[in-house]
């Protein structure tokens, strides 16, 4: 059964953290994944937790079932694709909209810092153009470090 965690700000609950381990790693490591869940408006907070148990034990099993098909598709060699359904965010609007405001765009870097970072993006991102954020593996970021050689 996957934990849950109630996140509570001023005392209220906001959201709920759920865990689940899948398995160990040949070290013996906890495999797990997390999901963030915000219950809807209204609700008590003994029905909140009812809901988020329910919604926890949802994803587990859905977090489960995508393990597998993870598992199934490297033993076989092949990439796993994450479904549409999945997908959140091209790479290049993660870049553009997310990473640079937060992270380069902050006021905490230098002006040169900050235009390094902003020419590094561009070419990352003309490399990466089209590609799911959440699709971009290990393989594929070697792939760029020859590319840019």
């Amino acid at each position: 059964m996957a934990s849950i965690k109630e996140n509570k700000k001023n005392g209220k609950t906001v959201s709920f953290r759920f865990t689940v381990c899948l398995e160990r790693d040949i070290r013996g490591k906890q495999i797990r994944r997390y999901t963030t869940w915000t219950p809807p408006e209204g609700l008590t907070p003994s029905k909140a937790k009812k809901a988020a148990e329910r919604a926890a034990d949802l994803w587990e099993e859905e977090t489960k079932a995508e393990y597998q098909k993870e598992k199934e598709a490297a033993a076989n060699g092949q990439a796993y694709s994450i479904p549409p359904e999945k997908r959140r965010d091209d790479f290049v609007s993660f870049v553009e909209d997310t990473w640079l405001p937060l992270q380069v765009r902050s006021g905490n870097d230098k002006p040169t810092t900050v235009d390094f970072y902003q020419h590094m993006a561009k070419t990352i991102t003309n490399y990466f153009n089209g590609a799911v954020l959440q699709e971009i593996g290990p393989l594929d970021i070697q792939k760029y470090l020859v590319y840019y050689k």
